[in-house]
């Protein structure tokens, strides 16, 4: 995008450990959302955390590990 904007988005579990961005942001992570599953088991909010420009995690108020949530994050 211009000025260099990166958006990259996709699922995985709610386990509190970090995971891999599909791409390494060249900077930073500016922002990550998360949204839980509609079709999940859900009782409290889920949200998500830039652990780094390489790296991400989902985190659940509920039991980790039980559903898959969606993130969505912006960088460059």
């Amino acid at each position: 995008m211009p000025g260099g904007l990166i958006i990259q988005w996709g699922s995985a579990p709610d386990d509190n450990v970090a995971k891999n961005f599909p791409v390494a942001f060249p900077n930073a992570c500016f922002v990550i959302v998360a949204s839980a599953n509609p079709t999940g088991n859900y009782t409290a909010d889920m949200s998500a955390e830039a652990v780094s420009r390489f790296q991400y995690r989902l985190l659940c108020g509920d039991a980790a590990g039980n559903n898959t949530g969606f993130w969505i994050a912006i960088g460059a």
